[in-house]
């Protein structure tokens, strides 16, 4: 590995998950929809987008950003959770994965469709910013 790859693994910056959409999530309400929502985990830290009504395609259009080590993010991967809010009992699950992280070594930004087990798949665009060291003080 060359030392410009392991500056770059080893600086502080930010990961951004611009969280896009869903599509063909499960339903999970009794009116054969859900209000579906995605928890996004990474570098020890979680984060959550606003909640869709009534929705099998959601659109949030929303930026996580999570501040830390590339080689962090890259190790642990990207845990993305979508659950159904449910107002009384229970948020019910609609799907878990890991998104591989690994290609953010060589590149900037990364496009997924990264499909659900049961049934769906989430749309994110992940990208990686390496911060200035005054921006962290």
């Amino acid at each position: 590995m060359a030392s410009s790859d392991t500056e770059r693994l080893e600086a502080l910056g930010m990961l951004s998950v611009y969280c896009r959409s869903a599509s063909n999530l499960l339903a999970a309400d009794s009116n054969g929809l859900s209000d579906p929502y995605l928890i996004c985990k990474t570098l020890g830290q979680a984060q959550r987008t606003h909640v869709v009504r009534k929705s099998l395609n959601p659109t949030w259009g929303v930026t996580l950003d999570f501040i830390g080590c590339l080689s962090d993010a890259v190790s642990g991967g990207l845990q993305i959770e979508a659950k159904d809010h449910d107002t009384f009992g229970k948020d019910d699950p609609l799907g878990a994965v890991t998104v591989d992280l690994g290609p953010l070594m060589g590149i900037d930004q990364l496009h997924v469709c990264q499909p659900l087990p049961k049934q769906g798949a989430v749309n994110l665009t992940v990208s990686w910013l390496e911060l200035p060291p005054w921006m962290l003080e």
